[in-house]
C-alpha cells in the first residue's frame, strides 16, 4: 500500500506520564522507576528494571501484576499473560494459562520469546527452530521448520524471518496475514503482526503492510523507520530522527520516545531517562505506570 500524508494527532488519549506519589507523599523523596524495555498486552503493561526485576501495572484479573522473581533481559507481553527470559535463555511465564500458554517448557533455552492469546512461541537456542506452547485451534501451534529470527505473535498468528532464504513465513489463524505478498516476501528485515493484518521493515526504512486494511491499518507513513510495533488493527513505526507515528485506528503522533510497545489501543516506551510513558486507553490502569520505586 502508498504511503499516507502528514499524521494527525494521537488517537483516544493524549500522552500519559508516570503518575505522582500516592497519598501526597513529598515528590523529593520519590524515585521514578527506570526500565531498560517495556511490553504491553491487552490491558496490561509490564517493564524490565534497570536491576533486571520486573513491574507489571494494569489489569490484573489472572494474576498478570504477580511478577516472577528473579533477572530478566527480554519482555513479552499477550492478551492475559506474559513472559520473560533470564540471561541464559530460560522462560518463566504468568498471568491466564488456560490452555497451557503460561507453561514453558523446562530444559529450553530461547534466543527469542512472544506471546499471544492462548499462546506463547520462542526461538529455541541453539538452532533457531520456532517452538509454541498452548491453544493450537487455530493452528498456530505447527511452527514451520527450518531455523528463524524475528518471531511476532499476536493473537493466534505468528510470523518470522527464515534465515536461509530471508522469507516471511506466516502461520496460524488469520489467512490475511499468512498470504505473505510475493513481492516483498524476501526483502523484509523484520515483521510485526496485528489482529488481521501485518507490517514489515524494508531494508530502506519504510514499511509494508498486508492483509485487513481496516481504518487504513495497511497503508503506512512514510519512514525510513528503525523500530515497528503492531497489536489489533494498528501499527506503530519509530523513525529514524526520533519521531514516531501510527497508522489504523489508533493513528497520530508518538510521544518522543527511544523504544516503545503498543497493546490494544495504548501504548507504552521509554524516554531518554529510562522512564516509561504511556498513552491512550487506560480503563484499566494500562497507561498509568508505577510513579516510584517500590
Amino acid at each position: 500500500a502508498g504511503p499516507q500524508g502528514p499524521a494527525g494527532p494521537v488517537g483516544p488519549a493524549g500522552p500519559v506520564g508516570p503518575a505522582g506519589p500516592a497519598g501526597g507523599g513529598d515528590p523529593a523523596a520519590c524515585a521514578v522507576p527506570e526500565y531498560l524495555d517495556v511490553a504491553s498486552g491487552q490491558y496490561f503493561s509490564c517493564g524490565i528494571r534497570t536491576d533486571g526485576t520486573l513491574r507489571c501495572w494494569g489489569n490484573n484479573t489472572y494474576d498478570q501484576l504477580a511478577v516472577p522473581r528473579g533477572v530478566f533481559v527480554s519482555l513479552t507481553v499477550g492478551n492475559l499473560h506474559a513472559c520473560a527470559l533470564d540471561a541464559l535463555g530460560q522462560a518463566t511465564c504468568w498471568g491466564h494459562d488456560g490452555s497451557g500458554e503460561s507453561d514453558a517448557p523446562a530444559g529450553i533455552t530461547f534466543s527469542e520469546i512472544a506471546a499471544g492469546s492462548g499462546v506463547t512461541c520462542g526461538v529455541v537456542d541453539p538452532g533457531d527452530t520456532v517452538l509454541c506452547w498452548g491453544s493450537g485451534l487455530n493452528g498456530v501451534t505447527n511452527e514451520p521448520a527450518g531455523a528463524f529470527h524475528g518471531l511476532s505473535l499476536k493473537y493466534q498468528t505468528a510470523c518470522a524471518i527464515r534465515t536461509a532464504d530471508n522469507r516471511t513465513i506466516c502461520w496460524g489463524q488469520q489467512g490475511l496475514i499468512v498470504a505473505v505478498p510475493v513481492a516483498v516476501n524476501s526483502l523484509i528485515n523484520r515483521v510485526e503482526v496485528g489482529l488481521a493484518h501485518a507490517c514489515g521493515l524494508l531494508a530502506n526504512g519504510n514499511a509494508t503492510c498486508w492483509g485487513s486494511n481496516q481504518s487504513g491499518s495497511t497503508t503506512p507513513f512514510l519512514g525510513p523507520f528503525v523500530d515497528l510495533e503492531s497489536d489489533s488493527d494498528t501499527t506503530c513505526g519509530l523513525r529514524t530522527n526520533g519521531t514516531g507515528v501510527c497508522w489504523g485506528t489508533f493513528g497520530g503522533i508518538l510521544p518522543d520516545l527511544q523504544s516503545f510497545d503498543i497493546g490494544y489501543y495504548f501504548g507504552c516506551g521509554l524516554d531518554s531517562a529510562g522512564h516509561a510513558r504511556c498513552w491512550g486507553e487506560n480503563a484499566n490502569g494500562q497507561s498509568t505506570p508505577p510513579a516510584c520505586v517500590d
